[in-house]
């Protein structure tokens, strides 16, 4: 039973294909995998997408929003960097909720 649609936000980590969300020490595409199997036997359907700019400006009509992702050590395009800030704030707006996770959490 499908009772509402998580997304699920990560980038490849190396050797698997980097980018410029991975690094070295996380493992991201893995924990993502955990992460996402426990959502769905609560019952909920997970969707997980690698396009991290793109995920987080267009999050769709998701409840839960998880991030899972490493901070990029070269400074990402600002107007990427605000369609996401825009895409989160319009999510939060909605009555969406946010998960950072590990790494991706606020400091």
């Amino acid at each position: 039973m499908t009772r509402a649609v998580l997304r699920q936000i990560h980038h490849k980590s190396p050797p698997d294909g980097g980018g410029p969300y991975a690094d070295q020490w996380h493992r991201f595409p893995a924990t993502s995998g955990r992460i996402a199997r426990i959502i769905e036997n609560l019952g909920f359907s997970v969707d997980i997408t690698e396009e991290v700019e793109r995920g987080l400006a267009e999050p769709g009509g998701c409840r839960l929003l998880i991030v899972n992702i490493g901070n990029p050590a070269d400074p990402r395009p600002s107007e990427l960097i605000e369609a996401a800030r825009s895409g989160i704030e319009d999510h939060l707006a909605s009555g969406g909720a946010l998960l950072g996770v590990h790494s991706s959490a606020p400091r």
